[in-house]
């Protein structure tokens, strides 16, 4: 080969092995920008990696997506399309229909006025003589009046009990029944600060209906209480294992008619009729505590009882009954119509198993919280890791770093919300993970793990 040739080959080959690593640094470049799942390892394995190979959740179902909030684009997705039971990650969809609807206060009664008689009715408002609300416009409106009172319980529609809840679960008070006319949180109150002194209860003319007694039929621990009632009426037992403490118990109660007009007497101290019909005359609305009030502590404690009347004054103020299955409706059909196809919503508590949420739906929806509310808004509605409600004590390594909601029942337990990186940015995050039978502690200690590595990677 002439000496010339050889020349030529040899700038060739140096041109390509140049053009190799130039697409090579080009490549490298747009999948460190553009595809930011291959930058975080967790012991050394790419997230997605770890989350399959992991000896606590590769037996469950797992689904993690991780979403930049201001431009919306997906960092991490895992299953993240796939269907999950969310529990009381539901919340935070409630939460957004009902700010949306309610604006800034909730409606309590409606009434008017005829032949100088006050007919009135209840919207749903679940802070009506509830314990944590002092303020209570709407009996002082009723307290303040001359005319005659009458009770008119005819617009609730719904159900006592939300579709799909366990039915066995009634005697429990994170599953109050739902009204149109709640009082007292529709819990009755028992305590006793020893077994020597006198029993407290609220509302105080139930207490005639209560059984407190030392459980002779079963073997538990000492100091185990176990709470009981009727399914269909109001009668209570308090079963306690010797030696017992304090006492200090909320059971649901049935909300009847009867038993509504009967508390509104004893508080207002006055008579109180029942009418099955209003008059047909427009009626006015008294409006009672600030919605926010109300969200934070279906947040923060994971209420279920106020994420469930929340969806019913929702539906009084969109179509003047309470139904809550108008509220979800609505919603889906106007606030989340761009992955409606992502979610099948049947209650506001998530006490339902028919519920069914992808990570892409709640992550969509916490970003419209962002983007129209603000961080502001947001550290003061959710809970924060390490500091409150359902956050405090099950997420500390969270602590300033993680604004969430957990979501929890048997085999389920999922996080979805905010996490602020190290270097103070916004992420999205929906952590999910259904059919497990490990100890929810494990599974809680490797979200953590993946959401601090995520933390400190950004």
């Amino acid at each position: 080969m002439l000496r010339s040739q050889k020349f030529y080959l040899y700038i060739f080959s140096m041109n390509y092995k140049i053009l190799k690593i130039y697409v090579l640094i080009l490549v490298t470049g747009i999948t460190g920008s553009g595809c930011v799942g291959t930058r975080v390892r967790i012991e050394g394995k790419k997230l997605e990696r770890y989350i399959e190979n992991s000896e606590v959740l590769r037996q469950s179902f797992s689904g993690f997506l991780l979403t930049d909030p201001e431009t919306g684009k997906i960092i991490h997705n895992y299953n993240g399309r796939r269907f999950f039971t969310p529990a009381s990650n539901t919340k935070i969809f409630t939460l957004y229909a009902s700010r949306k609807i309610l604006g800034d206060s909730i409606p309590s009664i409606a009434y008017a006025m005829k032949e100088d008689t006050l007919y009135f009715t209840g919207l749903g408002d679940p802070t009506i003589l509830h314990p944590d609300f002092p303020c209570q416009p709407a009996l002082n409106f009723l307290a303040g009046s001359h005319l005659p009172l009458v009770y008119v319980p005819g617009i609730f529609l719904d159900g006592r009990l939300g579709p799909g809840w366990s039915w066995d679960d009634y005697p429990y008070a994170f599953s109050a029944e739902k009204s149109g006319f709640p009082v007292f949180g529709n819990v009755i109150h028992i305590k006793k600060s020893s077994m020597n002194h006198e029993m407290e209860v609220s509302p105080p003319i139930l207490a005639d209906r209560i059984e407190i007694r030392q459980d002779t039929l079963h073997v538990r621990k000492p100091g185990d209480i176990t709470l009981g009632r009727d399914e269909y009426l109001n009668r209570f037992t308090v079963l306690y294992q010797y030696p017992v403490g304090s006492i200090d118990e909320e059971i649901p109660f049935i909300p009847d008619d009867l038993l509504i007009r009967d508390l509104l007497e004893d508080t207002l101290n006055k008579e109180v009729l029942l009418r099955d019909k209003f008059p047909d005359i427009w009626k006015n609305i008294i409006y009672s505590q600030p919605v926010d009030s109300l969200l934070r502590p279906m947040m923060v404690d994971s209420d279920n009882f106020f994420a469930e009347q929340l969806l019913l004054m929702s539906a009084y103020v969109l179509f003047d009954s309470l139904e809550s299955e108008k509220t979800i409706d609505f919603a889906v059909s106007n606030f989340f119509t761009d992955f409606r196809e992502e979610m099948y919503w049947v209650d506001g508590s998530g006490l339902s198993r028919y519920n069914q949420f992808t990570p892409y739906a709640i992550s969509q929806v916490l970003r419209m919280l962002y983007l129209e509310y603000g961080q502001e808004y947001l550290e003061g509605i959710f809970p924060e890791g390490g500091i409150a409600g359902t956050m405090e004590k099950k997420f500390p390594e969270l602590k300033g770093s993680a604004f969430g909601k957990t979501g929890s029942m048997s085999h389920v337990y999922n996080l979805s919300g905010y996490l602020v990186t190290g270097k103070g940015k916004w992420l999205i995050f929906s952590f999910m993970n259904n059919n497990f039978t490990k100890p929810s502690t494990e599974i809680r200690k490797e979200m953590t793990k993946i959401l601090l590595a995520v933390k400190n990677r950004f």
